[in-house]
């Protein structure tokens, strides 16, 4: 279908003819645009969309990127507020707005796409525009009520978790306290074992990708990384890693799904005790929030610098019996 405006001759069309009178017409505009005859370009018969459109592609230094009169007006009632002229014509609107960027030493700079494409940065509620005020039934968009919104400084990127500290044991004293009974009640020893067992092992998951990825620039380390555990308990180590020297890290994790804390308690084995004071590069990776964030606090073996307050809260105990006399 051929748009009565182009129709040539009229009543009875000719595609090829029509054609070249939209051709000459395009070209009249471009040449209008490129000597800032701003008169002849509003007065054009394309539709202001498709002018600005043509014009911001061949004259992005002139025009913004910006075509659609309720996101001109969106965007200049955030600067002008009321005053900004919402029945003047697109081109004057665009006009507002790179005054804008040609004033401030931070954008005076940019081409014009790029300070177009930066207020949709700054105000995100333009890309939700269009379809609330279809929803709400809008035509007239220079009617539209306009609510002024603060820019919010950009969110920082969440870590990628594991995230990890180096932390360094610290003297402190050990406060005498005396455990209160506060009553009866029956433990589920089976139930607590099985939580600490799926605890550990994911606290254990999370080092193991932790130190992958701090050994990735090392891949003959990387390749020798040990999940002891899962082995043995007997080795008295959770996970063999590497400097970045080739020296062995001998690691015990203790995973918690408490949040960080400058000063937490965890069980320890005789036998994880014993190794501690005997192996030579051994640390502490303390997981927090193991089942959420995870966050790792490194603390290079407290034990033998005799840092870290050991409590007995088991014992074995070995009698020998005969009978009654």
């Amino acid at each position: 279908m051929i748009n009565k405006v182009w129709q040539t001759p009229e009543g009875y069309p000719d595609l090829l003819s029509s054609f070249k009178k939209l051709r000459k017409s395009i070209a009249d505009l471009i040449e209008a645009g490129g000597k800032n005859d701003e008169v002849t370009t509003q007065a054009h018969p394309l539709a202001t969309m498709v002018k600005m459109k043509i014009l911001s592609v061949y004259y992005p230094e002139k025009y913004l990127n910006i075509f659609s009169e309720r996101m001109l007006n969106y965007f200049g009632y955030q600067f002008y507020g009321d005053s900004f002229p919402l029945n003047a014509s697109r081109f004057e609107k665009q006009q507002k707005l790179l005054k804008l960027k040609d004033s401030d030493e931070a954008t005076e700079k940019w081409n014009n796409i790029k300070f177009g494409n930066y207020l949709y940065h700054l105000f995100p509620y333009a890309y939700e525009l269009g379809k609330e005020n279809l929803d709400n039934g809008y035509k007239n968009y220079s009617k539209i009520h306009f609510i002024q919104i603060k820019p919010q400084p950009p969110r920082k990127k969440e870590p990628k978790f594991p995230v990890a500290y180096d932390k360094q044991a610290i003297e402190f004293l050990q406060k005498k306290t005396v455990r209160k009974v506060q009553g009866l009640s029956k433990i589920d020893y089976i139930a607590k074992q099985k939580t600490a067992t799926a605890m550990g092992y994911l606290g254990e998951k999370e080092v193991i990708a932790y130190e992958q990825a701090r050994l990735v620039k090392y891949p003959g380390l990387q390749r020798k990384i040990k999940w002891q555990s899962q082995v043995s308990d007997a080795i008295g180590y959770d996970i063999l890693s590497f400097e970045k020297d080739g020296t062995p890290r001998q690691i015990e994790v203790k995973s918690t799904t408490a949040k960080i804390s400058e000063k937490f308690d965890f069980i320890l084995s005789e036998n994880e005790r014993l190794h501690a004071l005997t192996l030579p590069n051994y640390w502490i990776y303390r997981v927090f929030d193991v089942k959420n964030k995870p966050v790792i606090y490194k603390i290079k073996n407290p034990l033998k610098s005799e840092l870290a307050h050991l409590k007995p809260i088991k014992y074995q105990a070995t009698i020998k019996v005969r009978d009654i006399r």
